[in-house]
């Protein structure tokens, strides 16, 4: 049986190209020396968004599309339940939590955006008192309606004295200047703001604007507002106050320190600049609001999506990153640093961010492991991934691919996408599963007429001792699926709201081809494999760069990923990747946003620092164009 898959893709930014169909690049990571990554399991097939750690070294694990997973600490696998999700664009299953009492109280979080059109965080028990045997007994703890098909409920996050913090973007639509943007600045509506609420959906006491009369509703739940697509936020270990990742819309990336009642500005701010298409509307008439504690410009030609992190309290590290702040672009598939505090601990009035890690996958949450180490959750593959400093040799990371001609029962490998982070020489070494052995980064290998199916593993070695491995399936008697796409020629232009056809067919080369059925069709009983067409995201400029130009409103570009997967019912696969990006140039959205320069402060309004200590000190002066 072949699954298969077809889509159109409504693309999300201003103009538009389709480029090219290969997959995601699979360039060789790159890390300072003496750090390596090493991957554990997440149970989750696809579009891994979240993990939260048990007391017993297990994780909960989440996907998109609505499926939750516990890992064990020794990587077993025990799936816990599918959840009613609405994933398009970037909705979807996007946060969970532990409680800080789970050992007795066996209480889990989610934050998701349901099929009915809500925006739900939710408490669930887990079974069993030691190994969860799945989540039962869901809770609404809060709930908001969804009003666009972004930037819905993004987070949530469990404190140590039981309370909860809970991030909603501003639920407007990003393709043009949307009116209902302005309600993340109406302190009774449930957009664009943080929560600090109670594990009865109740605000915190101390929440700036609380009223006991009222403890349920928006205001009392409130500790901040002013965010656009506030995208993942930790406890700052030094002071207990969120900072928090903010994702852009046009021009800027923000990392938040964020203050109890502040106003951090969106639609009018983005960045310390105004927001073109909004700035000049009567609703940012004389706006003020706290500004953030860094941003970066976003580049031409590529994509930004910041992903808030943690500051890194662990002693395993060299002693240079002990308290630095890790976040991550998952676009730029980058980690990078922020020095909070000098070393009198005096926080640094104006941090800059460092390079850390490249091509290191698409983090979309960070955590600490027991010791400390950074973790983070890559969605592009899936996987959990701790990095760890281990001085000295560092072994290379094997990967292969394999092809299979059925009437030899050839098999041909290819382990080239292997990488050493120390760029050291490489051996190939294979078992093939079946007794007989093989070297090369490519191979071919003729196997026996039984049994149906073997594990072929290649061992990749360095000069220096160190080695990895890497296992796959071969079933010599068949052809793994393929998916072959039709897409529009190569540099179509499309403008915004243009659907975007792609069809594909998956074969096997023994059977018939399978036309994608249409998205409303559903292809046997499997779950049906959807295209996941996420917002534009842009990258950091080079460092390089930063200081050049900084103020000024750039062209960009997005880029689109439609994941599809072809399975064969003897459990061969395939994960082609669709790529998309927008054409590097004016993004017109309703007119209001061209590429020319936004005079800063054109409407009265002053923006303000963030700062470490507390409210930011004073006005800040405009900043015009460099």
């Amino acid at each position: 049986m072949i699954t298969a898959l077809a889509a159109v893709l409504a693309m999300t930014a201003g103009l538009l190209t389709y480029l090219s169909l290969d997959q995601r690049s699979e360039a060789a990571a790159s890390l300072p020396d003496g750090f390596l990554i090493e991957e554990s399991p997440s149970g989750q097939e696809a579009q891994l968004t979240d993990f939260a750690y048990t007391p017993d070294g297990g994780y909960f694990t989440t996907s998109k599309t609505g499926h939750i997973a516990w890992v064990s600490a020794a990587g077993q696998v025990v799936p816990q339940a599918d959840v009613d999700v609405e994933s398009i664009q970037d909705l979807g299953l996007t946060g969970i939590a532990v409680a800080p009492d789970f050992a007795t109280s066996r209480t889990v979080y989610t934050a998701r955006t349901t099929s009915l059109g809500k925006l739900r965080l939710s408490a669930w028990q887990a079974q069993g008192t030691g190994t969860p045997a799945g989540l039962t007994g869901e809770r609404v703890v809060m709930e908001a309606d969804r009003r666009s098909d972004v930037h819905a409920i993004t987070g949530v996050l469990a404190e140590a004295d039981g309370t909860l913090w809970v991030t909603i973007g501003d639920s407007a639509d990003f393709r043009f200047t949307d009116p209902a943007a302005f309600d993340v600045q109406n302190p009774d509506t449930p957009y664009g703001k943080i929560f600090h609420i109670n594990p009865d959906g109740t605000g915190v006491a101390g929440n700036p604007a609380y009223d006991g009369a009222d403890p349920a509703s928006w205001r009392s739940r409130m500790y901040a507002n002013g965010f656009r697509s506030p995208f993942r936020m930790s406890i700052d270990p030094g002071t207990g106050a969120p900072i928090m990742g903010d994702v852009g819309w046009m021009t800027w990336e923000e990392v938040n320190f964020v203050q109890p009642g502040n106003n951090y500005g969106w639609p009018c701010w983005e960045g310390d600049a105004p927001t073109a298409g909004y700035t000049d509307r009567d609703e940012c008439a004389g706006s003020t609001a706290a500004g953030p504690l860094y941003t970066y410009r976003h580049a031409a030609n590529s994509g930004a999506s910041v992903t808030g992190g943690i500051v890194y309290t662990g002693l395993n590290y060299p002693k240079q990153y002990r308290g630095l702040y890790f976040f991550g672009d998952y676009s730029r598939t980058s980690i990078e640093t922020l020095r909070l505090r000098d070393d009198a601990g005096q926080p640094v009035a104006d941090p800059t961010a460092e390079g850390f890690g490249l091509n290191i996958g698409g983090p979309v949450r960070f955590g600490a492991a027991e010791n400390g180490d950074i973790v983070f959750a890559d969605i592009y593959d899936s996987t959990l991934k701790r990095i760890v400093y281990k001085p000295g040799n560092r072994p290379p990371v094997a990967k292969a691919t394999s092809v299979v001609d059925p009437a030899t029962r050839t098999v041909s490998f290819d382990a080239t996408a292997s990488s050493d982070l120390d760029g050291d020489p490489l051996t190939y070494t294979w078992d093939f599963g079946d007794g007989e052995k093989g070297q090369g980064a490519q191979t071919t290998h003729v196997y026996p007429d039984s049994p149906h199916d073997f594990t072929a593993t290649v061992t990749v070695a360095d000069d220096k001792g160190g080695s990895g491995t890497y296992a796959l399936k071969v079933v010599p008697s068949n052809n793994a699926p393929k998916i072959e796409w039709t897409a529009p020629p190569e540099d179509t232009v499309f403008k915004v709201g243009d659907p975007v056809r792609i069809d594909a067919t998956a074969g096997d080369g023994a059977l018939r081809r399978h036309r994608l059925p249409r998205p409303s069709q559903r292809a046997g009983p499997r779950r049906p494999v959807r295209p996941a067409v996420r917002r534009p995201r842009r990258r950091h400029l080079p460092a390089a760069d930063r200081d050049g130009d900084r103020r000024r409103r750039g062209h960009h570009a997005a880029r689109l990923h439609s994941p599809a997967q072809a399975r064969h019912d003897d459990g061969a696969v395939q994960h082609p990747r669709q790529r998309h990006h927008q054409r590097p140039g004016r993004a017109h959205h309703h007119g209001h946003l061209g590429g020319e320069d936004v005079p800063r402060g054109t409407r009265g309004g002053h923006r303000r620092r963030g700062h470490l200590q507390g409210v930011g000190a004073g006005r800040r002066p405009d900043v015009h164009d460099d």
